[in-house]
């Protein structure tokens, strides 16, 4: 089952006590993540529904995909601590003890 858009997105919790956010449409990088460790419950975050479905395929379950435009709007430093501010907030509220956040290739920027 897939979680609504934006925050909302994180609330489907898994099992683990951490989450990471990998920003961006880095397929192979989110699933090396969520293959690399069951601590934490790897969530890749794009910003529209395409995107969504061709990386659920890429994954094959290994990690949950959220669309979430408005997180992934800004540039720069400012905006990637907006970012992070923003995945621990929703981590926070989705229960998650803590939050990584890794910000991935993205295409068309």
């Amino acid at each position: 089952p897939e979680a609504g858009g934006g925050a909302d997105a994180l609330v489907a919790r898994g099992g683990a006590d951490a989450l990471v956010a990998v920003l961006g449409g880095n397929a192979s990088a989110a699933a090396a993540v969520a293959s690399a460790t069951s601590d934490y419950d790897v969530v890749m975050v794009l910003d529209g529904a395409a995107a969504a479905a061709a990386a659920r395929e890429q994954l094959e379950g290994r990690a949950r995909v959220a669309v979430w435009p408005e997180l992934l709007a800004g540039r720069g430093d400012r905006a990637i601590f907006g970012a992070w501010s923003e995945v621990v907030r929703a981590a926070a509220a989705a229960g998650y003890a803590r939050a990584v956040v890794v910000e991935g290739a993205r295409e068309g920027r």
